[in-house]
């Protein structure tokens, strides 16, 4: 494809991580839509991305329908990256036309929002195939760490963190803070744990406002809010202080100009001795929440 090819479909790899490419000429006009990637390892979690490569698949059209979606999907996230300001602008006065006036900065949350949005958006895409799976799987499956484990030489279920920087064990009521201090709730693979402890931070992340804490939500087979930290700023990938250059971890795609690391406060970065478990809702994205609600919570939809 990438080499003018007369196909409609292919695959790109270097033997460990895949990537599904079509040319979608019925719905983009030929632009090469990435539709789906994906490692060895995640097969064992999600054997169904096999299907979208099958002969059924593409002859009956189920392939090019999932193409189709990721390439709206695409679409969308282009236009709220490019016009951010103009889509703020119309959140904001339909919220304003619908309820009036607001004590709050409306223009703000609306931005949140719109980045927010974006930002699901670029999650669900990676795993769009699966909501032709059942509702139970894509519920599970289509959480994405935001990094994980490098593309280098060694397994990423044997990367170990160089140093464990996490500070200990904690109950959410032992917690000290403003119930009112906004959260931001991240999600991550089991394989995204060796960044977060290693480095007592969280990247390659898009943020829209401040936040005093990060939670993590852990995936897989986890599934529960397990991690606790307090934030001291907000830098670019270049300038924080990780252990491993950024390039060498998992996603270096992602490590795009906007996206930000965040460093926690040294020694505040703590397991959950009470951590939270899924019941229905669970961060697909970056979402966020109040520390009142978090020392409260008695599942996930109590927070989120």
């Amino acid at each position: 494809m990438r080499q003018e090819l007369d196909v409609d479909w292919g695959v790109l790899t270097n033997g460990k991580s895949f990537e599904v490419l079509t040319k979608n000429r019925a719905g983009n006009g030929g632009e090469e839509v990435s539709v789906v990637q994906f490692d060895l390892d995640d097969l064992a979690e999600n054997p169904d991305v096999l299907e979208l490569l099958t002969k059924e698949s593409i002859r009956s059209g189920k392939s090019d329908e999932i193409a189709a979606q990721v390439a709206e999907t695409n679409q969308a996230i282009r236009y709220l990256r490019n016009n951010e300001d103009s889509v703020t602008e119309a959140v904001a006065k339909a919220v304003e036309n619908e309820v009036g006036e607001l004590a709050i900065d409306l223009e703000a949350q609306s931005r949140e929002f719109v980045q927010n949005l974006g930002s699901v958006l670029e999650e669900q895409r990676h795993f769009v195939s699966e909501e032709h799976s059942s509702q139970s799987a894509q519920s599970e499956k289509s959480e994405q760490s935001e990094i994980g484990s490098t593309d280098g030489p060694d397994n990423p279920d044997d990367l170990e963190p160089i140093e464990d920087r996490v500070a200990g064990t904690i109950s959410r009521a032992d917690i000290d803070g403003d119930p009112d201090a906004k959260v931001a709730v991240f999600p991550t693979r089991e394989s995204g744990l060796p960044f977060l402890k290693e480095n007592e931070a969280w990247g390659f992340v898009r943020v829209g406002s401040e936040f005093d804490y990060v939670a993590m939500y852990v995936t897989g087979d986890v599934r529960e809010v397990r991690y606790f930290a307090r934030v001291d700023e907000v830098v670019a990938p270049d300038e924080a202080d990780l252990m491993r250059e950024p390039l060498n971890y998992k996603d270096r795609a992602k490590i795009a100009e906007d996206k930000k690391v965040v460093t926690f406060e040294t020694g505040s970065l703590y397991e959950l001795e009470d951590p939270i478990p899924y019941e229905s809702k669970y961060p697909q994205g970056l979402r966020y929440t109040r520390l009142g609600e978090l020392r409260n919570a008695e599942t996930t939809d109590d927070m989120l």
